[in-house]
């Protein structure tokens, strides 16, 4: 009668060695079986990894295939009472962003970086926000 249940299986049995102890044997069935198929895994976690970095190359390549649009120029002309009208290029994608960056470009110039006031500054954001 084997000791454990699992050494009844039909390819794991128990054999009597000498001077090892019975607990051994099954141990060193396991660790045999495992060094047998030891390549076949190696060779499965190749193509694992393999597998795995080949699909994030590919979707890293499809997440950067759609290109940004290149800058464009846009030119904005603003004309303030007073003083001679005056034109800023800006380069951006779109003319939502370009209309933005000019303004805050044409509120520096007429400001000079300094405060101007309530009712002088908002005679200024109603010009940088008008462009002619």
């Amino acid at each position: 009668m084997p000791l454990y249940p699992i050494c009844q299986a039909q390819d794991f049995h128990m054999e009597r060695v000498q001077g090892t102890n019975a607990s051994e044997v099954p141990m060193k069935r396991f660790t045999e079986t495992l060094q047998s198929i030891a390549p076949f895994m190696l060779s499965f976690n190749i193509l694992t990894v393999g597998l795995t970095v080949s699909f994030l190359g590919l979707s890293a390549e499809a997440k950067s295939s759609p290109t940004l649009p290149q800058p464009k120029s846009f030119s904005f002309s603003y004309k303030s009472p007073g003083q001679e009208p005056f034109k800023i290029t800006v380069q951006s994608p779109n003319y939502d962003s370009a209309f933005r960056l000019a303004a805050k470009e044409c509120y520096k110039s007429l400001s000079n970086g300094q405060y101007p006031g309530e009712s002088r500054g908002l005679a200024m954001i109603d010009i940088c926000a008008n462009p002619k």
